[in-house]
């Protein structure tokens, strides 16, 4: 089942980045990093313990908007 998802998961973002223009494709890949970062959050928050790395890529995240 996890095989499954996972190709299914590669085929959609293929035929997105497809579609997908150039100059829009950096914009894209900074929202994937954004809910990395969100989902990092998430981890850290019952320690309140964030790394360096999670705050820079967080405050680098909320640059784009």
């Amino acid at each position: 089942m996890y095989f499954i998802l996972d190709g299914m998961l590669h085929v959609s973002t293929y035929s997105v980045l497809k579609i997908i223009k150039n100059h829009q494709i950096k914009h894209i890949l900074k929202v994937f990093e954004g809910l990395y970062v969100f989902y990092q959050l998430a981890i850290y928050k019952k320690n309140r313990n964030l790394t360096l790395n999670t705050k820079l890529l967080f405050y680098n995240y909320l640059s784009v908007f």
